[in-house]
């Protein structure tokens, strides 16, 4: 039925993100605190794989323009 499935509430528990590719979610959803809160290199490799995978990152609870352009 082409129906997928999608990571709710992201923690990134790990620094390890191989089993989003043995997952293979159509999305994350991630509360903007954390994803602010993480350093550029773990942000970068969390972009990497999402964009090498076709998985979408949502933020959620933004509240400011701010936090969206961030």
């Amino acid at each position: 039925y082409h129906c997928g499935f999608g990571i709710n509430s992201f923690m990134g528990e790990s620094s390890d993100f191989t089993y989003l590719k043995i997952l293979n979610p159509e999305f994350i959803k991630a509360d903007i605190s954390f994803l602010l809160d993480q350093s550029k290199d773990s942000m970068d490799a969390l972009q990497m794989i999402t964009e090498s995978l076709g998985i979408s990152i949502i933020a959620t609870f933004v509240k400011t323009q701010e936090e969206l352009e961030q």
